[in-house]
């Protein structure tokens, strides 16, 4: 049988339409204890936030020409973490900006290898110098970076490393005046300095360490809590230094959501979002309270994208019906109570 192409499904609006009625007719099926409510955009939020979707979990599905159409299509802001095992991510992003797409978070470097262990610093280093120039050249405001294992490293030391990776001048020229990287300093920049003077931001994401699973979780991951990465922050003492702060890894860590907005918010640069258990879709059945947390970043102004990066679940995965309930929900459109 032919198969028929997401574009052309997109470009009739036909899909759209039959997902929407999908999601809303099976929300009115619930339980008595559950209901579903429409208002409008003016009833629920007074801040619009900037809906993205992480290219990573979609990439078995769709190439990237369809999540472009569909991105489009669904008015997000943009697709984020692009570069992961892409290396010629360049030329999406080509693609993106022809569209008027952002890609709000890029990767830079792994989350195995890290800031927190010196050995590391000359790579990440080097990940951070090509990743700020590649986003000033788009048009991009955001790098990922990690603290990486704890190992043997104590926290005070691994925070004394990611603050010296990122302020100690190692940033010096060679004799084509291309940058490049000494971590025993003695340069002419910091990696931060760098950042600054290109307005581009660098972010430190919050992973759990308690699943076993592969992009789950990340057993030993030294930054699986706040505190850690507003301490970095606070002593690499930068406005563009900050935090991305990933409702799913938060929620298995046992923290409080809406009290690490308390803490962090002014810091947050990016927000993830994904169902637990399982990293699912964000919607009904699983245990975070999506509605309620967009509400609050509508409420603060969040001025940063908020990602979709949940690995949609059933059999056969309904990746679009992911989505758009996922917009639906960012955008206020869905309220879920149980």
């Amino acid at each position: 049988m032919k198969r028929i192409r997401i574009r052309q499904f997109v470009d009739c609006g036909l899909l759209r339409a039959l997902v929407l009625c999908v999601v809303v007719l099976s929300m009115a099926l619930l339980p008595s204890c559950t209901t579903v409510e429409e208002k409008s955009q003016e009833e629920i939020y007074t801040y619009p936030l900037k809906f993205t979707f992480a290219k990573w979990c979609f990439d078995e599905h769709w190439d990237f020409d369809e999540m472009i159409e569909i991105a489009k299509d669904m008015g997000c802001y943009g697709i984020d973490l692009v570069s992961i095992g892409d290396p010629n991510f360049l030329e999406n992003w080509d693609k993106m900006r022809k569209n008027g797409l952002k890609d709000g978070l890029h990767f830079a470097h792994g989350f195995d290898r890290g800031l927190n262990d010196r050995k590391n610093h000359a790579e990440c280093q080097e990940a951070l110098i090509k990743a700020i120039a590649e986003c000033s050249k788009y048009g991009f405001k955001t790098v990922l970076t990690f603290s990486g294992p704890s190992g043997s490293i104590s926290r005070e030391d691994g925070i004394a490393n990611c603050v010296r990776a990122l302020t100690i001048k190692c940033i010096k020229k060679d004799q084509d005046g291309n940058l490049f990287a000494d971590p025993n300093g003695g340069g002419i920049l910091s990696i931060m300095k760098y950042a600054e003077l290109n307005e581009i931001d660098i972010a430190m994401e919050l992973l759990n360490s308690r699943i076993n699973i592969p992009m789950k979780g990340h057993p030993d991951q030294m930054a699986d809590n706040l505190e850690f990465i507003m301490e970095v922050v606070k002593q690499v003492n930068s406005p563009n230094m900050g935090v991305v702060y990933d409702f799913y890894h938060a929620h298995v860590m046992g923290r409080d959501l809406f009290a690490d907005l308390d803490v962090a918010f002014p810091f947050i640069k990016v927000i993830h979002t994904a169902g637990y258990p399982g990293r699912h879709e964000i919607g009904r059945g699983q245990e975070i309270d999506y509605p309620a947390l967009v509400r609050e970043l509508s409420r603060r102004r969040f001025e940063g994208p908020v990602c979709c990066e949940g690995i949609t679940s059933g059999d056969p995965p309904d990746h679009f019906k992911t989505l758009t309930e996922a917009k639906m929900i960012c955008d206020g459109r869905l309220r879920l109570w149980r």
